[in-house]
C-alpha cells in the first residue's frame, strides 16, 4: 500500500511539474520576451539612449532577452520531447553558455548603472564628470568580454543526454556543478547584488548630502521649531537605544551563557561527542560561550559608563579579537559540520569513511588556528577613546573599517554560509540516492530488525543532527547577515557629514542589529532542544538526571 500511495505520489508531483513547464513557462516566456522588447524599443530613443544610464539599461534589457531565449524556449518543449538541448551537444553546451552569460552581463550592467548614480549625483564636479555614455559603453564592452570568459567553462562542463540529473542537459560531474554553481552564486548573484547595495545607499547618501547643502534657510521661527523636535527626537532614540543594551543585552548574555553551557555540558557526554558532527556542535558551543562574554559583558556596563573597553587600549583590542575570532571559528565549524554530514550520508563507502572524529578534530585545529591569524588584525585596528563612531572602541581608520567589514562579511559571514547551503543540498541529495537505493530492501530490513537495531539509532542521531544543523544555517543568516550589511554602510558613510538625528537613528539601527547578530550565539542549545528530536532531548534529560543525583548525594 504504501508503495503504491508513493507510486501516485510522485506520478502527480511529475505532471505538476510537466504543466509548469508547459504553460507557465510559455507565460513567462511571452511576458518577459514582450517587456524586453519594448525595453529595448523604447530605451533606443535618441532621447534616452544618449544618457549613459539608460544605455546600460538598454544593453541589460538585451541581454536579459537573449537569456530568457536560451533559458524558457526549451522548457516548454521538453514537455512534448521536443527539446534538442537534451540530446544534441552543441545546443546543449550553446544553450547553457547563453543563459548563464546573459544572466551575468545583465546583473553587472545594473550595478554599473548604480555606479553610474553615484557618479552623477556626486556634490565632486570631477566625479559628476565620469557619469558619460562613453564610460558607459566602455563598461559594457568590459563586462561582456570579462562574463564571455568566465562562463565559458559551461561549454566544457555542460553535456546532453545525461542520466540522475535534475535535466538531460546538465552538468557532467560534480566538480563542474560546484564550478559553476560557485560562479553563479559568486559572480552572477552575489558580488553584484552587494555592489549595487554599496553603491545605492552611497548614491542615497549623496542626494542627502546634497539636500543638506541646497537646503534654503526659510525663516529663523521654522528652523529653530524644527531643531526642538529634532532635539526631542534624538534623545528618544538615545534612551531607546540605550535601554536595549541594558536590558536587552542581559538578556541576551543570560540565555546565551545559559544555553551554550548546558549545550556543552549535553553534548560532553560519551554517547555523543564521540560523533563528529556532535563534537563540531561542542566545539562550536564553547566559541560561542567566548564571543558572548566578549561581546555582551561590555554592552550593559556601557549604559551606566562603567565599560572599561571605551577607555583602555588593551581591553578594547582584546575584546574586539576575542569577539571577532569567537564568530568566524563557530561559522566555519558550523560549515565543517555540514561537510560532515555530507560525507557520512554519502553512498560511496570511501567518502563515509572520511566522517570521523579524528578529522573533525583535525578540522577544528586548523580553522582556530587560521582564524586567530586573520582576526589578530583586530588587535591593531582596534583603538578606545573614538568619537564620531558607532562605538568608542571601533576602527581606528576608515581603511581599517573596510578590511574589518570586508571579512565580517566575506569571511565570517558569506563564504562560511555559501558553503552550508551548497553542502547541505548535497547533503540532501545523498539521503534522497541512499533512500532510493534502500528501498527495494524495505522488506527484508523489516524481516531482520533485530540484527539492524544499533544501526537504525545511529541512522536516527545522524538524521536529528542534519534536522538540528540545517535550523542553524537558516537562523544564523537571519539574524547575522542584516549586521554584516549596516557595518558596510557605516564604513562607507563615516566621513560624510551627518546631522545628529540622523546619526542617533543609525545609533539606533546598529545597536538593535549588534543584539540580534549575538542571539544567533546563543541560539545553538534552544535549537537543538526544539530541532534536535529525541535524541538530543534524552541527552539532555540525562544530563539532568545525573546533575540532580549528585546534587542530591552532596545533601545526603
Amino acid at each position: 500500500m504504501s508503495s503504491t500511495s508513493d507510486a501516485s505520489l510522485i506520478s502527480a508531483l511529475n505532471n505538476a511539474s510537466t504543466q509548469l513547464n508547459r504553460y507557465f513557462g510559455i507565460f513567462i516566456f511571452v511576458f518577459g520576451v514582450a517587456g524586453n522588447t519594448l525595453n529595448t524599443g523604447v530605451l533606443s530613443r535618441r532621447t534616452l539612449r544618449s544618457n549613459p544610464c539608460a544605455w546600460l539599461f538598454l544593453a541589460s534589457s538585451i541581454a536579459n532577452n537573449i537569456a530568457i531565449l536560451a533559458g524558457i524556449t526549451s522548457r516548454p518543449l521538453s514537455t512534448w520531447s521536443a527539446d534538442l538541448t537534451n540530446t544534441n551537444q552543441f545546443l546543449c553546451k550553446f544553450r547553457a553558455f547563453l543563459l548563464f552569460n546573459g544572466i551575468t552581463i545583465g546583473s553587472w550592467l545594473i550595478m554599473l548603472a548604480t555606479v553610474d548614480r553615484w557618479l552623477s549625483s556626486n556634490i565632486n564636479a570631477s566625479q559628476r564628470q565620469k557619469s558619460t555614455l562613453k564610460n558607459a559603453q566602455l563598461g559594457t564592452i568590459l563586462v561582456v568580454i570579462v562574463s564571455s570568459i568566465i562562463e565559458a567553462q559551461q561549454l566544457y562542463c555542460f553535456e546532453a543526454n545525461l542520466t540522475n540529473t535534475p535535466l538531460k542537459c546538465y552538468t557532467r560531474s560534480v566538480w563542474c556543478g560546484i564550478v559553476s554553481d560557485l560562479f553563479f552564486a559568486l559572480v552572477s548573484i552575489l558580488a553584484p547584488l552587494i555592489l549595487m547595495i554599496i553603491f545605492g545607499l552611497m548614491t542615497i547618501a549623496n542626494i542627502h548630502k546634497s539636500n543638506f547643502r541646497l537646503q534654503p534657510a526659510i525663516s529663523s521661527f521654522i528652523a529653530q521649531m524644527s531643531s526642538i523636535s529634532d532635539a526631542s527626537l534624538i534623545a528618544l532614540l538615545n534612551n531607546a537605544s540605550t535601554q536595549i543594551n541594558r536590558y536587552v543585552g542581559i538578556f541576551i548574555f543570560i540565555f546565551g551563557i545559559v544555553g551554550n553551557t548546558l549545550n556543552t555540558c549535553v553534548l560532553s557526554q560519551r554517547p555523543l561527542r564521540s560523533n563528529p558532527c556532535a563534537w563540531l556542535f561542542l566545539v562550536s558551543s564553547i566559541v560561542n560561550g567566548i564571543a558572548i562574554l566578549a561581546a555582551l559583558t561590555s554592552r550593559p556596563l556601557s549604559t551606566w559608563s562603567a565599560d572599561l573597553t571605551n577607555t583602555n587600549q588593551f581591553l578594547c583590542k582584546f575584546r574586539a579579537f576575542l569577539l571577532f575570532n569567537g564568530i568566524t571559528i563557530s561559522s566555519w565549524l558550523i560549515m565543517l559540520a555540514t561537510v560532515d554530514r555530507w560525507f557520512s550520508s554519502n553512498i560511496n563507502a570511501s567518502q563515509r569513511q572520511r566522517s570521523t572524529l579524528k578529522n573533525a578534530q583535525l578540522g577544528t585545529i586548523l580553522i582556530v588556528f587560521v582564524s586567530t591569524i586573520i582576526e589578530a588584525q583586530h588587535l591593531y585596528c582596534f583603538e578606545a577613546n573614538l568619537t564620531n563612531t558607532p562605538l568608542k572602541c571601533y576602527t581606528r581608520s576608515i581603511w581599517c573599517a573596510f578590511l574589518s567589514d570586508l571579512s565580517l562579511v566575506l569571511i565570517t559571514f558569506l563564504i562560511p554560509l555559501l558553503l552550508m547551503i551548497i553542502f547541505g543540498l548535497m547533503t540532501i541529495s545523498n539521503i534522497r540516492k541512499s533512500r532510493s537505493r534502500l528501498q527495494p530492501a524495505n522488506k527484508m530490513i523489516n524481516d531482520h530488525a533485530g540484527h539492524n537495531t544499533a544501526t537504525t539509532e545511529q541512522k536516527k542521531t545522524d538524521r536529528h543532527l542534519l534536522i538540528m544543523l540545517l535550523v542553524q544555517v537558516s537562523l544564523i543568516f537571519l539574524f547575522t547577515f542584516p549586521l554584516a550589511i549596516d557595518k558596510l554602510y557605516a564604513t562607507i558613510t563615516q566621513s560624510m557629514p551627518k546631522s545628529p538625528l540622523r546619526k542617533a537613528i543609525e545609533n539606533l539601527i546598529f545597536n538593535v542589529l549588534l543584539l540580534l547578530s549575538n542571539v544567533s550565539s546563543g541560539m545553538p542549545f534552544y535549537v537543538y532542544t526544539l530541532s534536535g528530536g529525541s535524541v538530543f532531548r534524552k541527552a539532555l534529560f540525562d544530563f539532568l538526571r545525573i546533575l540532580s543525583r549528585k546534587m542530591m548525594c552532596r545533601r545526603g
